[in-house]
């Protein structure tokens, strides 16, 4: 509760409680929650546990670096795609190059310093727009 509730933050550990009142308060049905609760207790696997929480691939890094390629070199692929400049510092081995792209975006959102450092998102209504929650205005 502390890290969803007052920093706005994904807790490190599955809080499976969270997940199904979000889904209710979505307006999903009660076997959807259940199933959004389901998969935040499995997060915690070996192996797929990363890949239910945070919809990587369970196969690791390399497998998901290989997709994001041809998801950006696909014609036929309108989904979301990483960025050349973030594909390429990736492949290169650069350190911080997907944090680079994630405060960079935070930047063009208009988000302030905090939100840079806890990487806050508003998953409501845009998963790439910021959800102020302190303010210095």
């Amino acid at each position: 509760m502390f890290y969803e509730d007052l920093l706005e933050v994904p807790a490190p550990l599955p809080s499976p409680i969270s997940a199904f009142v979000k889904a209710l308060d979505k307006g999903e049905s009660m076997p959807s929650a259940s199933a959004d609760a389901a998969r935040e207790i499995a997060s915690i696997v070996p192996v797929i546990g990363g890949g239910l929480r945070y919809g990587s691939s369970p196969f690791g890094a390399p497998v998901e670096y290989v997709t994001d390629i041809f998801k950006k070199m696909s014609p036929n692929y309108s989904g979301p795609t990483r960025s050349v400049p973030e594909l390429i510092g990736k492949g290169l081995g650069i350190p911080g190059t997907t944090q680079a792209t994630k405060i960079a975006r935070v930047e063009k959102k208009g988000g302030s310093l905090l939100d840079m450092a806890l990487g806050r998102y508003d998953t409501e209504n845009d998963p790439r727009q910021i959800k102020r929650v302190w303010s210095a205005d």
